[in-house]
């Protein structure tokens, strides 16, 4: 099946319509032989964004409205990281990690090294599906901020794990805006509750892959 997706959309015009006017739909699409469905979404623009927040979608906690981006929020390093300290990681196992903590002064972060960081805000919706990204500047030091895990789920609450990885050695400062959260609106119905191993989750946290999730529930 040829699958494509579509805004629902345009969002070149200078109208910003309500988030709650961004309606997820589908409908065969007419220039297909199979008849294809295409999935319309749509991304929240700073405005809505700040829509959601006032009538409670959305939590950021702290909160700096001058962080606000034409369609994201940055997020800041908080300066506690984690590296792990075994040589050999194991997926059923609780692996050992060690804190490093980013001084004032900043701490040099070298290549072939996983630091687990998380943002100083806690974020949290129960309506959007949010998406974290690098910012740009970060990208072009040779940053990145995660590794596979860009999506969160609806329902989750607390604040973001940063799986960190340098290119070359650079030197990072507490308190930086090192990310931006987006927001999509999510197409179907939910009845599944997000019920994962990091909900509420504040300190740096490295991986609970040895734990059933289930014990969350």
């Amino acid at each position: 099946m040829n699958m494509s997706f579509e805004f629902d959309r345009d969002f070149t015009s200078t109208k910003n319509p309500g988030y709650d006017d961004c309606k997820s739909e589908s409908f065969d699409h007419e220039n297909s032989s199979t008849r294809s469905k295409v999935w319309h979404a749509g991304m929240l623009t700073g405005d809505r964004i700040l829509q959601a927040i006032d009538e409670g979608d959305i939590t950021i906690t702290p909160f700096d409205k001058s962080r606000i981006n034409p369609n994201s929020y940055n997020l800041t390093l908080n300066p506690e990281l984690l590296v792990y300290s075994d040589e050999i990681l194991d997926f059923k196992k609780k692996n050992n990690t060690k804190k490093l903590q980013i001084p004032e002064s900043g701490l040099v972060l070298y290549p072939n090294t996983l630091y687990i960081g998380r943002t100083n805000e806690k974020c949290g919706t129960d309506k959007f599906i949010p998406l974290l990204n690098g910012r740009s500047s970060v990208g072009r030091l040779g940053i990145c901020i995660h590794i596979t895990a860009g999506f969160g789920d609806i329902g989750f609450d607390g604040t973001w794990t940063l799986e960190i990885t340098v290119v070359k050695p650079v030197r990072v400062y507490p308190n930086i805006e090192i990310c931006q959260v987006s927001y999509l609106t999510p197409y179907g119905e939910r009845s599944i509750q997000y019920a994962g191993r990091y909900q509420g989750q504040i300190d740096a946290t490295a991986s609970r892959s040895n734990i059933d999730k289930k014990v969350y529930r």
